[in-house]
């Protein structure tokens, strides 16, 4: 299991760096440089950015396991600690916005872009038709400023 091999890597490689965020009281995030990770181990570095989304969790939940086990006053305050990542993801993750496919859901990319435009999205709904099991007709409304009330006039759902 990866949690095991994190847990590794965190008590040989950051130990310092977790004691200084223990140090520091207001910080909860330990930045891990990825290309520590890809020395330590190749196919672990490969997990985490195939599958980041677990992955991530694991080492998060590798990263309190170890916090708990060094200090007993982070233990009581139960504080959750998180894992921050820097450093190179490769040449085929550094994407432009206009790259982003479903392919790379779940997998770790960089996107690099300038936005150009931003807006507020609107409601485009006109008209709304619900039908009342209770009393077995239909209404229909128009939502005012995009927000609808929750009962009909009734006072039924």
């Amino acid at each position: 299991m990866n949690k095991s091999k994190y847990l590794d890597f965190l008590e040989c490689d950051y130990d310092s760096y977790v004691q200084y965020m223990l140090k520091a009281s207001d910080t909860t995030r330990l930045i891990v440089d990825i290309n520590d990770l890809r020395r330590k181990d190749q196919t672990l570095t490969h997990d985490l950015l195939n599958k980041s989304i677990e992955e991530l969790l694991i080492f998060e939940d590798a990263l309190n396991e170890f916090v708990h086990s060094k200090s007993t006053i982070a233990k009581r305050r139960k504080v959750k600690y998180y894992i921050g990542l820097m450093g190179s993801l490769g040449n085929a993750r550094h994407l432009t916005p206009r790259q982003l496919k479903a392919d790379l859901l779940g997998k770790m990319v960089c996107v690099e872009g300038i936005v150009t435009s931003v807006s507020k999205v609107q409601v485009k709904l006109e008209r709304i038709v619900q039908y009342c099991a209770a009393k077995k007709t239909y209404t229909s409304r128009c939502p005012i400023n995009g927000f609808l009330a929750q009962r009909d006039v009734d006072g039924i759902y």
